[in-house]
């Protein structure tokens, strides 16, 4: 898992696992970008629209289609607003990742901490489990989004 705490700064950081101090900082900093995203401020701003508006026009220019993640962001912000149906139908993988990500975070941080459990060992070989198997779940989520879409069994609006 991406992390975003600068490398050089973790020797003064006092915890036992620094790893799980990393990703619970990152969880947390990326979910107060979206509740700030979500405050409707970032909409107000014309730097940040039409950035969105390229990408799209891109999109349909070239005709490249959708991404495995395309989507993912607004899945995310989504769920922080609470529509979980919404999410889905944005990006099933980014409301998977959004659930693994905040779900295990109380665990990541009582390891952090120093804090030792069977349920925190298990927090740990699911954390490997899909730092080894990132990809190919991607592909397989990407894989089942794509086909139910064409089935018109669950829209993507990615």
């Amino acid at each position: 898992m991406l992390d975003l705490w600068p490398r050089f700064l973790l020797k003064y950081i006092p915890v036992k696992e620094k790893k799980y101090f990393c990703y619970s900082l990152t969880a947390i900093c990326v979910s107060l970008v979206g509740l700030l995203y979500n405050t409707n401020f970032w909409h107000q701003s014309h730097l940040f629209s039409t950035g969105y508006s390229a990408i799209g026009s891109f999109r349909e220019v070239v005709h490249i289609g959708r991404c495995p993640l395309c989507g993912g962001t607004r899945s995310f912000l989504s769920l922080l607003s609470g529509d979980v149906i919404k999410a889905l139908h944005y990006n099933i993988f980014g409301t998977f990742l959004f659930a693994i990500i905040y779900g295990l975070l109380p665990f990541r941080i009582a390891l952090a901490l120093g804090f030792n459990s069977l349920i925190l060992n298990k927090t740990k070989i699911l954390d490997r489990w899909l730092e080894n198997n990132f990809l190919y779940l991607l592909a397989i989520i990407f894989f089942v989004q794509v086909l139910l879409d064409r089935l018109g069994v669950f829209v993507w609006k990615g």
